[in-house]
């Protein structure tokens, strides 16, 4: 038995609709997976946290907080407690080092090529948001004797 073209024509226009349907229920699956959403414990749950010392212990949330020093693993508070460190120590070392009317500003980078830190230079009148910048050309050989050289290559590449 043959079907009209009216008939295949229906047939197929009722697949492209169910196939329409398919694709956005995909997309709003894709987009439920792709949103940011942060980790935070619910009620009841064990979460590790960084104390006002700078250790790290635990502890089972009993209400809902707006604070943000939880963290799933002491892996994770430790290696909060290492960047925050580290962070303060370059900060304090720029600050020391820094000459005033300098035009210029370095940054330390992992060179991957190399496999080394190296200084870059920027002249722009913009900074990155969280880069610590400095004006003296001894920022890196300094960092290096405060923090060590395998401990700033660790935070420079994501721990």
């Amino acid at each position: 038995m043959t079907t009209s073209i009216l008939e295949q024509a229906t047939e197929l226009r009722e697949k492209a609709q169910e196939m329409l349907a398919k694709a956005k229920e995909l997309e709003q699956k894709v987009k439920k997976e792709n949103k940011v959403q942060l980790w935070k414990p619910s009620i009841g749950n064990m979460f590790y946290y960084v104390s006002s010392g700078g250790t790290v212990d635990y502890t089972f949330s009993t209400f809902s907080s707006k604070n943000f020093n939880w963290y799933r693993t002491a892996a994770d508070a430790q290696r909060a407690v290492f960047e925050e460190r580290i962070t303060r120590m370059l900060k304090k070392l720029a600050e020391a080092l820094n000459q005033p009317d300098c035009a210029c500003n370095y940054y330390i980078v992992y060179d991957v090529i190399n496999e080394s830190l190296k200084l870059q230079e920027i002249y722009l009148p913009f900074k990155n948001c969280g880069t610590i910048y400095c004006s003296s050309t001894e920022f890196l050989n300094k960092a290096i004797e405060l923090i060590g050289e395998d401990d700033l290559i660790k935070y420079i590449r994501g721990y």
